[in-house]
């Protein structure tokens, strides 16, 4: 699999309007949903942003304390997007894949069977 980090500016505490980590992980999975629909297969975020699918300034904060990277299946078959804490310890570490389920795990990254936020599909 292809690891892509999408570092967002470090800056100090996030405002209010910045998006959240998981509206910023929602937004990706909706994303990559349509590009599949499209084309048959997932996008790097670099891919989505150059066909259209996705906003050229995405990530667009570090969503509330997290940085926001996707890993692409090989040929495109499959992806997951995480959002990692940027101090460990406090938020926790998210995931979210074409089941457009959030997971969450308070001290390493969610897999496919971690915990659902509750208002996640």
């Amino acid at each position: 699999m292809a690891l892509l980090a999408l570092l967002a500016p470090a800056c100090g505490r996030p405002a209010r309007s910045r998006p959240t980590a998981v509206q910023e992980l929602r937004l990706i999975a909706a994303v990559e949903l349509a590009f599949h629909a499209s084309t048959g297969r997932y996008g790097e975020p670099a891919e989505l942003q150059k066909a259209g699918y996705l906003d050229p300034q995405w990530p667009r904060s570090q969503g509330g304390g997290h940085t926001i990277s996707c890993e692409i299946a090989a040929a495109g078959a499959g992806f997951a997007c995480y959002a990692d804490p940027v101090r460990p310890g406090g938020q926790p570490y998210l995931r979210v894949d074409a089941t457009q389920a959030v997971r969450r795990e308070a001290d390493r990254r969610p897999g496919a069977a971690s915990e659902k936020l509750p208002d996640s599909p």
